[in-house]
């Protein structure tokens, strides 16, 4: 059967391992939880619940990592939109210290698991720059370096202009600040390995697979897929992101979609190479 809904050409797509097989759900099956949507979130959720032993079933409407997971720019940044002392003035002391404990985690959460279960997924730790092209982004980047180099991150400083110039190549920032817990991925290759180690862990896994209705009978989930067949479960967990539809109403109307664009080149020289971001 071909697939009616490949991937479109992109860089990930032509430099990923090929896809895991995750045929469509031909028939009708019960389980603990049902994942509706096959992207990073439903993958982890699915691969962390079946290391728990907990049966799992995983429905995504297209190829795994078809969305937004296949096709992002691969950098692994930890953090949040707001620094360490923002969360914890806007939301207390405990509740905040702990929405930063889990920021500060985030992208040792992905490395960890790559290394965890021995994927192959192309991949740099060299640390992120965030550039400051304004003097008023000059002076965040300097408080969001100081909060995090107090809070234990070793290495996490804010620089000038002219070591802007070197690690970037180019003299156009006032100066940034790096935080050395952040890297890139191949993040296709990503999704695969995932895909590919949930599937190990007992994972039930189906592309091609649209949900059409989810609804509660009794003390069950009742979750039924455009092909007719129908999943059992307990629980449900809705993974869905920019493609949320209608399954839950008022949830789509929780998420704003945004998109962002990418430019892949030929390859560079090496002189050319080495004047950007030199150091990875």
């Amino acid at each position: 059967m071909a697939e009616p809904f490949p991937l479109e050409p992109s860089l990930w797509a032509a430099t990923a391992p090929p896809p895991v097989p995750a045929p469509p759900l031909q028939e009708s099956t019960t389980t603990d939880v049902c994942v509706v949507g096959g992207g990073y979130a439903g993958l982890s959720t699915a691969l962390h619940l079946a290391e728990a032993g907990t049966s799992v079933v995983v429905l995504e409407a297209r190829e795994p990592g078809w969305g937004a997971s296949g096709r992002n720019g691969g950098q692994v940044i930890p953090g949040l939109k707001y620094d360490p002392d923002e969360l914890i003035a806007k939301f207390g002391e405990e509740r905040g210290r702990r929405l930063v404990t889990f920021a500060a985690s985030t992208a040792d959460a992905v490395f960890d698991l790559i290394d965890k279960h021995a994927m192959d997924v192309p991949r740099i730790r060299a640390g992120w720059i965030q550039g400051a092209h304004t003097a008023e982004g000059m002076a965040q980047v300097e408080r969001r370096a100081a909060q995090w180099s107090r809070l234990g991150v070793t290495g996490a400083r804010s620089f000038g202009r002219s070591e802007s110039e070197r690690l970037v190549g180019t003299g156009k920032y006032f100066g940034g600040w790096l935080d050395p817990r952040g890297g890139g991925i191949q993040p296709l290759a990503y999704m695969r390995a995932l895909c590919a180690s949930a599937i190990k862990s007992g994972a039930k896994v189906h592309g091609r697979s649209p949900v059409v209705s989810l609804k509660r009978e009794g003390s069950k989930w009742v979750v039924t897929t455009s092909g007719g067949a129908r999943v059992l479960a307990s629980r449900v967990v809705l993974a869905t992101n920019g493609y949320t539809g209608d399954l839950l109403p008022g949830l789509r109307k929780s998420i704003i979609a945004p998109n962002s664009y990418q430019i892949a080149t030929a390859p560079l020289s090496h002189n050319l190479r080495r004047t950007i971001l030199p150091e990875g």
